[in-house]
């Protein structure tokens, strides 16, 4: 352990305990490098062997001026502590830890930095005091990220990995782009956001904005039960919760008391079979059409095509469509030890990366169904078991954007429904732990969907 100060590069002799800019240095545990504000050129940190070692990059309040261009590159078998001291200005200054094994960045009151590439497999904790300025892109591939930022942050773009990532801005925050990427992630900004774009990618996300929220465009991405809420009710967001609905595509057979019938054809009152409570009277049905060009312009409105089998001998028993969000009934022996129950509920979209499931391509035009009953309930649907429409917080608010409140609204007045709906099955939002389930079934041949063994859910013959 021992503390060095980085120095100008062209400085010679050199003091005791200082290092030229320009240089390659290696880290041992525990050092500390101490920027200068001569420093003028790129430094290299390398790991002695034997890490991960931690060690700490300093740039305190000693730099009064400008550092001048320069990248600190961090490499492999390390975990820096980045610190920026109050007002110390790095606008030409970049970071690169991708090679690292995790970087935490602490920055003080009015500080900046250009450039940052956070650890490409590790998760990163970065805290920003207010009047923070980032003056190039932010890029935090690894494992799951968390970002704090005070009043008046001011950036260009942040991308995040395929991890569940946390963003927290105070007031004023502006922006170009921020986008979460795939992963289960939030995003939480205080009064009068400035932004062009929020993408918040696959995954289970949550997206929150203050008052006098001015965002172009907010999206909740293509997979997951996403939700953005606003503090006081007003955005100009767009985009958001359209793409988180359950439905069927049109031409899908649903199972009924009178046998399969269409979804299209089916209305209020209609005797629909359901898992755990037999035939079960339909409260209410609502659709909207997706034509052609939005399909193209759109991936997202795009069902999801499960084909004849994919989940098992004859499940479904034709190929099956759905929105992307549908969840899927799986039961397996692998489902039960992985989850520690029989039976789990899955995106459809999450599923993608099973043999014969797949976002299906552009068609003509086409209708998607929602299905609503006083509970939520386990449907069959081309001989698949697939969910109703779930009445939660974030569906009642697509519907309401859908223009279909006004239908529901006489639903929630029903003992039934006067508070969200309690989950048929345990849902399973992880991506990772949805992968690794269709990876073991894929290794060890088996179907993720088994015939029913355990009866205590099978529906009976009642009629409510």
């Amino acid at each position: 352990m021992a503390t060095y100060t980085i120095v100008a590069a062209s400085k010679t002799p050199l003091d005791p305990g200082e290092v030229n800019a320009g240089s390659t240095i290696t880290v041992n545990p525990g050092d500390v490098f101490i920027f200068d504000a001569t420093a003028d050129a790129d430094v290299n940190f390398i790991s002695s062997g034997g890490g991960p070692h931690d060690f700490d990059i300093v740039f305190n309040d000693t730099v009064t001026d400008p550092i001048s261009s320069l990248k600190v590159k961090i490499g492999s078998d390390l975990t820096p502590t980045v610190t920026i001291a109050d007002n110390v200005d790095l606008s030409d200054v970049d970071i690169d830890a991708i090679a690292s094994e995790g970087l935490t960045l602490n920055a003080g009151n009015g500080a900046s930095l250009n450039k940052l590439d956070g650890s490409g497999t590790g998760g990163d904790v970065i805290t920003l005091g207010n009047d923070f300025t980032a003056t190039g892109d932010w890029n935090t591939t690894g494992g799951e990220d968390v970002i704090t930022a005070g009043d008046n942050a001011t950036f260009v773009n942040i991308k995040t990995g395929s991890n569940a990532d946390t963003i927290t801005f105070g007031d004023n925050a502006s922006f170009n782009q921020i986008d979460t990427e795939s992963g289960g992630d939030t995003i939480w900004m205080d009064d009068n956001a400035t932004g062009n774009k929020i993408i918040a990618g696959s995954g289970d996300d949550y997206v929150r904005t203050g008052t006098n929220e001015n965002v172009t465009t907010i999206d909740g991405g293509s997979g997951g039960s996403d939700v953005y809420e606003t503090q006081d009710g007003t955005s100009t967001s767009q985009n958001f919760a359209t793409h988180t609905v359950i439905c069927f595509r049109n031409g899908t057979a649903i199972r009924t008391f009178s046998g399969y019938r269409l979804v299209e054809s089916l209305t209020p009152g209609d005797l629909i079979w359901t898992r755990d409570h037999g035939f079960r009277r339909l409260r209410w049905i609502g659709g909207y059409p997706v034509d052609a060009a939005t399909q193209n312009e759109d991936e997202r409105v795009r069902p999801v095509r499960i084909r004849a089998g994919a989940l098992g001998p004859t499940l479904p028993m034709r190929d099956l469509y759905v929105s992307q969000q549908h969840r899927i009934l799986l039961r397996s022996p692998i489902v039960q030890r992985m989850f520690d129950a029989p039976e789990i509920l899955v995106a459809a979209k999450k599923l993608v990366c099973a043999e014969g499931i797949e976002i299906a391509p552009p068609t003509a035009d086409f209708s998607f169904f929602h299905l609503v009953f006083d509970d939520h309930e386990i449907l069959e649907a081309d001989g698949a078991e697939t969910e109703s429409m779930l009445l939660a917080p974030e569906s009642l608010e697509t519907l309401a954007k859908l223009g279909e409140m006004a239908e529901v609204a006489p639903l929630l007045a029903h003992a039934a429904l006067d508070s969200p709906q309690v989950t048929a099955r345990p849902i399973i939002r992880k991506c990772s732990l949805i992968e690794q389930l269709v990876a073991r079934s894929r290794k060890n041949g088996k179907s993720l969907c088994h015939p029913v063994t355990d009866h205590s859910h099978a529906a009976g013959a009642s009629a409510v």
